[in-house]
Order: C-alpha cells, then structure tokens, then sequence
C-alpha cells in the first residue's frame, strides 16, 4: 500500500502528517513539483521522510526540468542519501521558467539501467490507461521495476495481458486511486481536469476489493488533503 504526500517546505509539517501513515502504509511516495509548481525536491523531501519516520519514501524526478546531466547528478544524489527507489515521470508543463525537454522517460530508464553506479536503483514509470494498451505494453517491456497506472476508471482494465505479462517479469503494478471528501470532490476532479476519477473513501473501498489480485498494491492519493487518504486507509484496516 502505497499513499501520496505533497513535497512540503515545512519540515515539522510534513513529519507530522507523515506520521499519521506510519501504522497504515508500505511506502510513501513523493511527487516532484506537482502539476509543474515547485516545491521541495521530491528527493530531499524523501530523505527526510525516511530518515525521520523510518519508512521508505520513494520520490519522483521530473525530466521536464532538467537535462540528462542533472538526471544522473539527482540519481546520483539519491543513491548516496540511501534511496532505492525512483520514478521517472515526464510531467506537467513548469509553472514557472521553459521546459528543457532533454530526456524522455524511455532514454532515461534505458541510460540508468546501463550505468554501473545506478544498476540497483528500483525505477518505475507512470502509464495513462488513456495511452491504449500498444504504447501501455511498449512501456512495460522497459527494464523498469514499478509501474503506476493513472486514468484507470475500470479495475478490470488491469486484466489485460500486458499487465499480467509484465507482472511475471517482476514489475510491480500500482493503479492511483484518487480519494476526497464529498467538499472537495468536485474541486479534486476539476483540478485533474476530469482524466482520473475522483472517489469517496467509502467507494474506494469497493473499488480497492475490485483490485485485488490485479496488482501489487494501490497509491492513495488525495490532493485536497491527507485526510481523505486516511480516511481511506482506517476504512481498509
């Protein structure tokens, strides 16, 4: 079980909302600079996070921003701050400054597979169910270790053969399960601009029951607050 937490500045809020997941989750996972706004990097947040809190973090690195010298120095930096895990995503226009557009997410798992000093880094990749299964399976034949799956509106999408294959292969699959109170709903689904749906805790539930077997586990996330999320997970328990 895998739950979002936002990369936040303030180090005494972030360990106290991280703390109330401790007892709930796996893992955490940090996204970099959400919706292209920046933040603390997902790394440095990370770090602190495990460091702290004693459970792994697992972050994301935009390539968007950076070029291929700044993805090693970041891969770099994660490996000697004891990271393991990393996720390659390309992500959302910057709010601020011009895309770099150097690396794709393919070259990027590719380049770091190669490299001696990267080889046991765990790498995943973010698939859009709304990509079709051809590009879906091309992506899952990467030498990645995790995969998160966005825009999934059906639990049964996740019976298709490219994911069972890629499952065999040891890849881990992790279907994004967006949750918020019925307040926020609609201001959640809007802010994804309607391309993930948005659940009640209490119908997520179902829909976590309808995965399983389907996959390694779930990502909760809750961009209104984390307490959807928790909600979510004591509902589970």
């Amino acid at each position: 079980m895998l739950v979002e937490v936002a990369p936040r500045r303030n180090r005494e809020k972030l360990v106290e909302e991280v703390s109330k997941l401790v007892n709930y989750v796996d893992a955490v996972f940090v996204p970099d600079a959400p919706l292209g706004k920046p933040s603390a990097h997902a790394i440095a947040v990370a770090h602190v996070i495990s460091e702290t809190l004693g459970i792994e973090a697992i972050p994301s690195v935009r390539l968007r921003d950076i070029n291929t010298n700044a993805l090693m120095n970041l891969v770099g930096a994660a490996k000697l701050l004891g990271i393991r895990s990393i996720v390659l995503v390309r992500g959302d226009p910057p709010a601020h400054g011009a895309p770099v557009d150097d690396i794709g997410t393919e070259e990027a798992v590719e380049l770091l597979k190669k490299s001696r000093s990267f080889r046991e880094m765990r790498l995943g990749l973010v698939v859009s169910m709304a990509k079709g299964y051809e590009m879906i399976a091309e992506r899952l034949r990467l030498p990645i270790d995790m995969v998160l799956v966005s825009r999934l509106w059906r639990p049964q999408d996740l019976e298709h053969d490219v994911f069972a294959e890629a499952r065999k292969r040891g890849v881990e699959v992790y279907p994004y399960i967006v949750v918020a109170s019925p307040r926020d709903r609609d201001r959640v689904y809007e802010m994804l601009r309607g391309h993930q749906p948005v659940y009640l805790p209490r119908e997520a539930v179902d829909v976590v029951e309808a995965l399983r077997g389907l996959c390694d586990g779930v990502l909760i996330s809750s961009p209104a607050g984390i307490e959807a999320s928790l909600e979510l997970l004591r509902l589970i328990r």
